[in-house]
């Protein structure tokens, strides 16, 4: 028991310098990998990215459409 209790007590002494810990995270930082990572406001960043590519005259409606009615009465 008391090999026991020694070898446990070298081996957590000799991994202890291999731990480390999580690094802190500040409120900006983490303000920031929220914004990133929010998938509303990537939806919303295709959307006007999608908008500002579709300016044309065509888009616009300033070329002319034909269009047509056909009815049949007997």
């Amino acid at each position: 028991m008391k090999y026991l209790r020694s070898n446990l007590l070298f081996l957590f002494l000799s991994l202890a310098p291999v731990c480390f810990a999580q690094d802190v995270l500040t409120l900006q930082e983490a303000i920031e990998i929220t914004l990133k990572n929010n998938y509303d406001i990537q939806i919303s960043r295709n959307g006007v990215e999608i908008a500002e590519r579709n300016v044309s005259r065509a888009n616009a409606g300033m070329i002319p459409a034909v269009r047509g009615n056909l009815t049949n009465n007997n």
